[in-house]
C-alpha cells in the first residue's frame, strides 16, 4: 500500500508519473518517505512559458508548496509516496479552500533533486483552465520548512 501525504501547490505535477507500477515498494503507514525535506524548486508552464520558484516541503506525512499557497489558500495536504527504481516517488492532490482550483503535482526525489510535472485546473461552470508545468530543484539544507505546522485529523469520539 502507497503512504498518504497532503501537500500545497500552486502548479501541479501531472504527466511524469501515472500510478506506481506492481512492483513498487511500499513506504508503510505512519510518517511519509519524504517528511522533514525541503526543496528550492523552479517550474515552467507550457502554456504560456512562465517561470516560477516555490519551495516544496514534506512533513507529518502532508505536502506545502510556498507558492501555491501564496496564489490560493491550499495548506497542507496528505501525500502518497513509494520506493521505485532508486527514486522516492510522490503524489499529491491539493484543493485550494477559497476557490475552485486543484493542483496535481508528481515527482520524483534522487539524492538531493526533485523533479516531476503538475497541473494547475480551475473549474467554472462557464470555463476549465488548464495549466501543466514541469518543476525540478534541489535540497534546503537545515529547519526550512515553511508555513504553520500541519493540523492532525481530529481524532473519532468514543462512545461510552
Amino acid at each position: 500500500m502507497r503512504h498518504a501525504i497532503s501537500g500545497s501547490v500552486v502548479l501541479i505535477a501531472m504527466s511524469m508519473l501515472s500510478a506506481a507500477p506492481a512492483e513498487a515498494t511500499d513506504i508503510g503507514e505512519g510518517a511519509g518517505a519524504l517528511d522533514g525535506l525541503t526543496f528550492d524548486t523552479r517550474m515552467s508552464v507550457a502554456e504560456n512559458g512562465a517561470t516560477y520558484d516555490s519551495r516544496f516541503s514534506f512533513r507529518d506525512g502532508q505536502f506545502y508548496s510556498v507558492r501555491c499557497n501564496t496564489a490560493c489558500d491550499f495548506g497542507w495536504t496528505e501525500y502518497e509516496s513509494w520506493e521505485e527504481d532508486g527514486a522516492t516517488h510522490f503524489s499529491v492532490v491539493m484543493t485550494c479552500s477559497e476557490a475552485p482550483h486543484t493542483v496535481t503535482w508528481q515527482g520524483r526525489v534522487v539524492g538531493d533533486r526533485v523533479e516531476g510535472s503538475g497541473v494547475w485546473r480551475t473549474e467554472r461552470w462557464y470555463w476549465t483552465v488548464v495549466r501543466n508545468a514541469v518543476y525540478d530543484g534541489a535540497l534546503v539544507e537545515g529547519d526550512a520548512t515553511p508555513g504553520p505546522a500541519p493540523v492532525p485529523p481530529p481524532v473519532p469520539a468514543v462512545d461510552g
